[in-house]
């Protein structure tokens, strides 16, 4: 664990084995209120942004487990579920993140928390077809996140990590992946 990260790979992966990963995408959340609960599906899609300033205000466990779970209930190819997350809230590792990434990263220097979604490379099949899918399944997983974070008040945006060679080491040898 990663100071007071919660790894979702161990609660959520069923099979309790190691996974080998590739990293696709980072997203942060905030405390930041930027609407009411209740919306429907519609005005959720279509008033979702990019929020790239946030408090300091912490994201309470149930949210986060709201947001997880949303991204779980994404569509997948062949319902592999392949996606994995990580929920890194501690404030030196995203500023060590915002440091060591690239310069469109810096939003990770001020956000409480921020949600690792990768894909599991031995979950499936092993063909050329699953790496593709697998790509689009944590895609598709993030914009669920994405769509629940605006759902339930809390600003988001997507950092891309993947298919950048020199910000996947970096995020694998912060975390320790």
């Amino acid at each position: 664990m990663i100071g007071k990260t919660l790894t979702i790979k161990e609660i959520w992966n069923k099979t309790g084995k190691p996974v080998k990963v590739v990293l696709l995408v980072t997203v942060i959340m905030t405390g930041l209120i930027i609407n009411s609960w209740g919306e429907d599906a519609l005005s959720v899609i279509h008033e979702r942004t990019s929020i790239r300033k946030f408090t300091s205000q912490p994201v309470e466990e149930g949210k986060v487990e709201t947001l997880l779970r949303a991204a779980m209930a994404a569509a997948t190819s062949r319902n592999i579920q392949p996606w994995r997350f990580w929920v890194v809230t501690d404030t030196n590792i995203l500023q060590e993140l915002a440091e060591n990434l690239s310069n469109t990263h810096e939003p990770l220097s001020t956000a409480p928390l921020a949600i690792v979604v990768a894909g599991d490379t031995e979950a499936g099949y092993n063909n050329e077809e699953q790496m593709r899918n697998l790509k689009l399944d944590c895609s598709i997983a993030s914009e669920n996140l994405l769509l629940a974070a605006q759902a339930i008040g809390l600003g988001a945006v997507w950092m891309g990590i993947y298919p950048y060679n020199d910000r996947i080491v970096t995020l694998r040898n912060t975390l320790s992946l």
